[in-house]
């Protein structure tokens, strides 16, 4: 299985004043040249797509477009993990049917025991998340116990 790992994105960066979408485009659209001469069976995306929670609507409009062109028009599999640049609510705005386009993004961390599975390989997502939302999520699972003195 060819899996190609990348991340850290940081669409819509802005550098000493200066917007660097236009630069990101280019980079992106390098990346799906190579993509369709590599012909992965998946790519995985860890995290830090947008460089802010907030991204502008034309940097929501690039990763939208490159998305769909890898994962429509290429057909490759795409897993997502949000990280702590993500609006974790805006990266997974419409997971849930993207799923049956085998576009999976994960930004909870409920499907840390939730694999997603293909060609027999089972991929667990492990979102960025605080040290409360950790806790808070094993302590209502009962899988810690928290000592109180």
């Amino acid at each position: 299985m060819k899996i190609i790992h990348t991340a850290d994105w940081h669409l819509g960066k802005i550098l000493n004043g200066k917007q660097l979408l236009e630069d990101q485009e280019y980079v992106l659209n390098q990346f799906v040249k190579h993509m369709e001469i590599e012909q992965p069976d998946v790519i995985a995306t860890a995290g830090d797509l947008y460089d802010t929670s907030y991204p502008s609507k034309e940097t929501m409009g690039l990763l939208e477009n490159i998305i769909a062109h890898l994962n429509i028009n290429l057909q490759i599999p795409i897993i997502i993990i949000s990280g702590n640049h993500d609006g974790k609510e805006r990266l997974n705005y419409g997971s849930s049917w993207f799923e049956y386009n085998h576009l999976y993004i994960r930004t909870n961390l409920e499907n840390i025991n939730k694999p997603i599975e293909m060609n027999n390989v089972r991929f667990f997502t492990l979102p960025f998340a605080t040290v409360s939302e950790v806790q808070n999520f094993l302590k209502t699972r009962k899988l810690i116990r928290i000592n109180k003195h």
